[in-house]
């Protein structure tokens, strides 16, 4: 028994001083069998330090070091393992510690496979390893601290020929975390309350680049029930530079996440991110990247395809579906060799993101800006959108922006662009025609699948500008837009202080062509075939309507000039010839302009200039109806002019039909003539020096026949003739100056009537205004000449081609050598007498003769008894110096006894 104890005492004592002494040469061993087996595989190796000590379960290695002859490393500054064995016994894995501190590994991918710090890794079979099912050696894992420090990984691409393409690392100073516990088997969990890292970086070791910088990353409570789900409560990104420098590609300032929540669904609680400066770079083509030589980088790194990478990337997200509560973005600044884009914050809430559907409750952007400082493109004070939902059709709720500003360019021939240069720089020209095209081409055939509904839009003011303003209003309210495919619906839309294109410098003294204090238009319908309208409003409208010397309406050319259609049209690429098309016909419930409207019009084309203000503008029409032929729309328009003119006109059109059809009456009362002077003098050769005019107008076309009447009263009115070379042909048919013409009109009040009637063809070449004012109304005023002086004996030689020259009064008769009337003499006093009593204003100057038939009387009464039965071929006498006194005498008699006959019927001596 003595003799077993003892041998039992010596063997235990052997095994003790055996584990002993192996353990004690075991880290010896591990440095010289590694080294030597290192050096076997061509490397230059070193191991400077082991420790391991079994009783307290450390393991301690210093000073690794192992490089290829091709300069791929790994090095190992320190490595501290710290394990409590107790839990060993019962399948669980317990880690006190772990520290790395300087470690640099070299991972390289060649063509016959991988090296890790020049060491080559065995080939594995990847259908063997599915093949075979392993158990977990652990249950349970808990590690109580980790830390590294000073790590350094770098990815290696080598080809072929053994050349290096890419050489890129990514490095920290610092990540650390505790009590990380992990459970596994067929119910495997993994909890971690938090990970720290700082001083992230990435760089170029073949290229020297920085690539990108992180100054700190904090990730706390990690959790997954079943490795498959996992919960993150927060990530917090501190400083984040993508070529990081003076001028980084990125610059992030703080980036925030809360309440991660992925399984197959991704739910996120919160995002924000702080302060964004985004720096791009022109190409040699100058055209707007970002980070060519970041994107080069990641290029070398994969050998995938884009189109590979996309599809990849397709199949990864299909059927999942990313929740996000709340985003919020603050200052984002974008820029080039210029600033870009700057908006002070974004914000969004309840995003859902399944495949190509979007849905999103609210997003709100502020302080938008569009190259701010520079061109000041565009800015915008703040946009919000309400409920936006995506999928095969566009639905906003709401959406509503503040006050928005654009300001556009003019290029060399006038043409309005917007920030050109951006423009060029985005989209080069070489690319331009191509990528208009497949836009059309694309949006024609999606046309049909996607629609847009918008329920309400509220604009607080818009200010759009070039050389010059060009549109502003102070509000905008939209409701109910529907579009798809070329179907257009919009319940209302009502506008406020809308202000429409300043006029050219150095043009025009008016602030705009068009102002309108409130606009309304409701139940808007379109599809390919109509254009339905319920109602058209615009509240007291300002119009400016300037006409320049040549005869142009400024707004129409300069609107032209700012659209780029100031020259010859061109084709344009892209565009479609739409000849074929029928054209939209056209309904219309009512269109009211006023009520107390304003209407300016400047007219630089005649001499004087017209410039005249009407007001009270009040223009009403109702009922058209483009897709019914021979509807019959109702038209009325009021307005004044001045102080004392007024227009009005009302009644019936018939627009659409193959023919014109109109029934319109109306009148023009108060209007100066000299106002409209300048219209005279261009197509009469007339100045109308003073005057009003009244006019009755009649307006009557039936299939393009007019047959219309348009009865004029010229109140004491005065005209001049320019020149006599100026006159125009229908002058000279009256065979008199006009001025007279007009005084044989004017009755005791100094008003003249006309009655003017207007016939012909409205598409007719010769149907003008020059054609009425020249043919039409100087024949009208030779007529009612005629017409009224005949019954007073005003008598036409011929009433055919002479003028008023030809006219004459009946002769006078009296009896043979007396101042004694004749019947018929009688008879045409009395109507003179008539007539002057109603053109007082004419004057008639009397110059009775005497006759053959007068001397006969005095003289031979048998001279007198032939001359009364036959006086042709009489020899005419030889009168003495007394019978041709007394002649003369009974001739002045004569015309004292016809003026006397006249004032004895109250006609007044002139």
């Amino acid at each position: 028994m003595k003799k077993l104890l003892i041998f039992l005492r010596w063997s235990l004592i052997s095994t003790v001083l055996l584990v002993v002494l192996t353990l004690s040469l075991l880290p010896f061993m591990i440095r010289w069998q590694g080294v030597a087996w290192l050096e076997q595989q061509g490397l230059d190796a070193t191991i400077g330090y082991v420790e391991i000590r079994s009783m307290l379960g450390t393991v301690q290695i210093n000073n690794v070091r192992i490089e290829s002859p091709d300069g791929e490393r790994l090095r190992l500054d320190q490595l501290l393992l710290n394990i409590d064995w107790n839990p060993l016994f019962e399948s669980s894995l317990y880690i006190e510690e772990v520290l790395l501190d300087g470690v640099a590994v070299d991972l390289a991918a060649t063509a016959s496979g991988w090296r890790v710090g020049g060491i080559a890794l065995p080939a594995t079979d990847e259908e063997a390893e599915k093949e075979v099912e392993t158990s977990p050696l652990f249950q349970q894992l808990q590690l109580r601290q980790f830390q590294l420090r000073d790590l350094t990984f770098c990815y290696l691409v080598i080809n072929e020929r053994g050349e290096q393409q890419a050489n890129q690392c990514a490095g920290l100073e610092a990540l650390s975390f505790d009590d990380l516990a992990m459970t596994l088997g067929e119910t495997p969990s993994l909890s971690l309350p938090g990970v720290s890292v700082t001083g992230l970086r990435w760089f170029d070791r073949l290229d020297p680049l920085a690539l990108a910088a992180v100054e700190s990353l904090a990730v706390t409570g990690v959790n997954s029930l079943d490795m498959a789900r996992w919960q993150l409560d927060k990530i917090h990104l501190q400083s984040l530079g993508l070529l990081p420098g003076d001028t980084a590609a990125l610059q992030l300032n703080q980036l925030t996440l809360i309440g991660l929540d992925a399984a197959e669904n991704l739910a996120l609680e919160r995002l924000s991110l702080d302060t964004i400066a985004v720096g791009l770079e022109l190409d040699q083509a100058t055209r707007l990247v970002f980070a060519p030589a970041l994107l080069k980088r990641i290029g070398q790194l994969s050998p995938e395809t884009p189109a590979q990478t996309a599809t990849d990337k397709g199949e990864d997200t299909d059927g999942k579906q990313i929740t996000l509560k709340q985003f919020a973005l603050r200052q984002l600044d974008i820029g080039a060799d210029r600033p870009l884009l700057s908006a002070g914050e974004l914000r969004f809430s309840d995003l859902q993101l399944a495949g190509s559907a979007v849905a999103l409750d609210a997003l709100i952007l502020g302080r938008l800006s569009l190259l701010p400082g520079t061109e000041d493109a565009l800015a915008l004070d703040r946009l919000e959108i309400q409920n936006l939902d995506v999928d095969r059709d566009i639905a906003v709720a709401g959406l509503s922006l503040g006050d928005l500003q654009v300001r556009l360019q003019t290029d060399p021939q006038g043409k309005v662009v917007f920030a050109p240069t951006l423009i060029r720089q985005l989209v080069p020209a070489s690319e331009k025609n191509t990528d208009v095209a497949e836009a059309v081409d694309s949006s024609a055939g999606n046309s049909a699948a996607m629609g847009f509904e918008l329920g309400d839009l509220q604009l607080g003011s818009l200010a759009v500008f070039a050389d010059r303003e060009l549109l502003s209003l102070d509000s905008l309210g939209l409701q109910q837009l529907k579009l798809a495919g070329d179907q257009i619906e919009l319940a209302r839309l009502e506008a406020s202080t809308v202000a429409f294109l300043t006029p050219a410098s150095g043009t025009s003294q008016a602030d705009h062509y068009v102002q309108i204090p409130r606009l309304l238009l409701d139940k808007l319908a379109k599809n390919a075939a109509t254009l339905s309208l319920g109602r058209i409003e615009l509240s007291d409208p300002e119009v400016f309507v300037h006409r320049d010397a040549d005869g142009i309406l400024l707004m129409l050319s300069e609107l032209a000039i700012l659209l780029g259609q100031g020259g010859e049209s061109e084709d344009r690429p892209g565009q479609a010839v739409t000849d074929s098309d029928p054209p939209l016909k056209i309904r219309l419930g009512s269109l009211l302009l006023g009520r107390q409207g304003q209407l300016r019009i400047l007219d630089e084309s005649v001499s004087p200039p017209l410039d005249q203000r009407f007001t009270g503008l009040d223009l009403h029409v109702a009922h058209l109806d483009g897709t019914r032929p021979d509807a019959r729309a109702d038209v009325s328009l009021n307005m004044a002019l001045n102080q004392f003119g007024a227009l009005s006109m009302s009644g019936q059109l018939v627009p659409f039909g193959d023919t014109l059809s109109t029934l319109i009456n109306g009148e023009i009362k108060g209007i100066d003539v000299r106002d409209i002077s300048g219209y005279a003098k261009k197509f009469s050769g007339y100045n109308l020096d003073q005057g009003l005019v009244d006019a009755d107008i009649r307006v009557d076309i039936r299939d393009d026949a007019i047959d219309a009447t348009v009865t004029t009263q010229f109140h004491k009115l005065q005209v001049s003739p320019v020149s006599k070379a100026d006159l125009d042909a229908g002058a000279s048919e009256l065979g008199v100056p006009l001025e007279f013409a007009l005084s044989l009109l004017r009755d005791d009040n100094g008003m003249i009537e006309l009655k003017l009637p207007i016939s012909g063809n409205v598409n007719s070449p010769s149907f003008s205004i020059r054609h009425i004012v020249n043919k039409v109304m100087f024949k009208v005023i030779k007529e009612t000449v005629i017409n009224y002086y005949l019954p007073f004996g005003l008598v036409m030689k011929t009433l055919i081609g002479d003028g008023l020259a030809g006219m004459g009064f009946e002769p006078l008769g009296f009896e043979p050598g007396t101042t004694v009337l004749d019947d018929a003499g009688e008879a045409n006093l009395n109507r003179l007498s008539d007539m002057l009593q109603k053109r007082r204003q004419l004057q008639l100057i009397f110059c009775a003769p005497a006759t053959l038939r007068d001397w006969a009387a005095q003289f031979s009464s048998d001279d007198l008894v032939t001359l009364q039965s036959s006086a042709e071929n009489f020899p005419l006498p030889e009168t003495t110096t007394e019978q041709s006194a007394e002649l003369a005498a009974l001739a002045n008699q004569r015309t004292a006894a016809a003026k006397q006959y006249l004032i004895d019927r109250n006609v007044d001596p002139g």
